[in-house]
């Protein structure tokens, strides 16, 4: 009498952990989706509380954010000419670039009439909007003035404004 796998035996075993080993697979790649969704929307949250504390010093919000490596958001961001304050007051040390390393955050300011600002009229800049990708997601309301969010690929799909 032999003792062993028959080779029926052993395609079935393999079948089965392959099966299972996709499932995992598809599983894990979720929960990273998930979990840098959940990081893009806390860095705008996060944001948004850093741009209404500079707003309450400022009496506006900044003209443009740059969204790069090491960028701190102060009293003298997005205005240009920069001023010369006597003392510069930090926001927020730096700017969120996003959970995969890339800037993947639009950030848009405008004026009472709905014109977008620019650094040179960043005294005018009373509302804003911030917007994410989010993988798994599609704009289903967004805040009205962010109403016509920019395209991309994959396009930008979350989005959060000034109070």
């Amino acid at each position: 009498m032999n003792k062993g796998f028959t080779l029926i035996e052993l395609l079935v075993v393999i079948a089965i952990i392959a099966v299972l080993s996709l499932i995992g697979i598809n599983a894990y790649n979720i929960f990273i989706k998930n979990a840098h969704d959940a990081r893009r929307k806390s860095d705008l949250i996060i944001l948004q509380s850093a741009l209404e504390q500079y707003y309450n010093d400022q009496r506006f919000y900044p003209g443009s954010l740059s969204f790069m490596d090491n960028t701190p958001l102060t009293n003298q961001t997005g205005i240009f000419p920069s001023p010369t304050p006597t003392s510069i007051k930090i926001y927020f040390n730096t700017i969120p670039i996003g959970p995969v390393g890339t800037a993947e955050y639009i950030y848009k300011s405008f004026k009472l009439n709905g014109g977008e600002c620019s650094d040179t009229d960043s005294a005018q800049c009373v509302k804003y909007c911030l917007f994410a990708k989010l993988e798994n997601g599609s704009m289903s309301n967004p805040p009205s003035l962010c109403q016509t969010y920019p395209t991309a690929v994959p396009p930008y799909n979350y989005a959060v404004t000034s109070p």
